[in-house]
């Protein structure tokens, strides 16, 4: 599991614009097998798991970290990570951190699981908001 990914790609969840189906399929543009399996019911459900996110990075900011690792833990609640094998033979298994649901509970599930780490790792007062959204990291 790449968990750095996992965190860049929960910034970049945060910063989305994310208004209707097509600019969430632009967003997953590189997860083909997402992208192709979003329908209007999965925008609104994304953006409240944008709002989680921005959450958590502005308690970063704000040098919150208690109520940031709540919020985290939260997230890893109503998103429970349940890692998978995938892979297209025997040389390329890898493992995912949440299995085929919901396009949101699979994003939350990532980023959820990724700022984890990075807390644990390096603290959230590495987590911060962009000037003037929408940015990305790519």
């Amino acid at each position: 599991m790449d968990f750095v990914r996992y965190a860049e790609r929960a910034a970049d969840l945060a910063n989305a614009p994310v208004g209707d189906v097509d600019e969430l399929a632009r967003f997953l543009a590189d997860r083909p097998w997402l992208a192709d399996s979003a329908t209007p019911r999965d925008v609104p459900q994304i953006q409240r798991v944008q709002g989680r996110l921005r959450r958590v990075f502005e308690h970063g900011q704000a040098g919150r970290d208690d109520a940031a690792v709540r919020a985290l833990n939260d997230l890893l609640a109503d998103y429970p990570v349940s890692p998978f094998i995938s892979g297209h033979d025997s040389s390329s298994w890898h493992l995912h951190v949440a299995e085929r649901r919901s396009i949101a509970g699979t994003l939350a599930a990532e980023a959820a699981m990724g700022m984890a780490v990075v807390v644990c790792d390096l603290g959230a007062d590495r987590f911060g908001l962009c000037s003037s959204p929408p940015c990305t990291n790519a």
